[in-house]
């Protein structure tokens, strides 16, 4: 009988020395002390009920009319999926470390070979923060470097189906040049670095910036003379 007693005291003192000893789990960011318990929990995830923000789907149905036939429209993709480094750069692992954690918008691929020919960004009232617009320009840098065309579109309640049409058409005419709306002074500077030959007409003037439209509410612009506006469905 107290063998028996000993035997169980003993199993109950080995199982809760183990269920405190951290455990060691192997992931592809090398090892991870974890405990028992973290161990064996169900994963945290959950699925997300919109893929687009409010914002991005409302550009998103109006740019799917405007692309031509023969292109699809990709959403979030990464920006480290769109350009790529030599692998006997001396600095590969540097400018690698750049573009991971970025993302475009949206990105236009021919539908033969799925090449990237246009990126295109939204840009929100947060694009005006000093860290966002340090970020902004090293994408634009990285883009033109790497030969793809990109725009930016300030956010607005509602698009000219014309003006977004135009806007692509000039972004594939014209390879590895920005469209964005900014001051004259700005513009001009960015021009001059940018050869005449591949600078895009700004076709996007009209476009006024808001807030997000899922943060509070959009008011709406005057209408535009270019072009029949369109509101999708929300």
């Amino acid at each position: 009988m107290e063998l028996a007693v000993l035997s169980a005291l003993a199993i109950a003192i080995l199982f809760l020395v183990l269920k405190s000893r951290p455990r060691r789990e192997r992931s592809r960011f090398g090892s991870t002390p974890l405990t028992f318990h973290q161990a064996y929990e169900p994963l945290p995830y959950r699925k997300r009920d919109y893929f687009l923000t409010r914002a991005e789907r409302s550009f998103f149905e109006v740019l799917i009319r405007a692309v031509p036939a023969g292109l699809h429209v990709f959403a979030k993709v990464r920006l480290a999926d769109l350009v790529w480094i030599p692998r006997r750069h001396p600095r590969r692992r540097a400018h690698l470390y750049k573009v991971l954690p970025k993302h475009i918008d949206f990105v236009l691929c021919d539908s033969a070979k799925i090449a990237p020919l246009v990126a295109i960004e939204l840009d929100d009232s947060s694009h005006q923060r000093p860290d966002r617009i340090q970020r902004d320009a090293f994408v634009n840098e990285a883009l033109q470097a790497a030969g793809l065309a990109f725009v930016r579109v300030p956010v607005r309640h509602s698009y000219s189906l014309k003006q977004i049409e135009q806007l692509v058409a000039a972004a594939l005419r014209r390879p590895a040049a920005a469209t964005t709306e900014e001051q004259p002074a700005t513009r001009a500077s960015q021009s001059a670095s940018v050869p005449p030959s591949i600078v895009v007409q700004d076709v996007s003037r009209h476009i006024d910036r808001i807030g997000q439209p899922q943060d509070r509410p959009a008011t709406a612009s005057p209408p535009s003379t270019e072009g029949p506006l369109v509101s999708p469905r929300r």
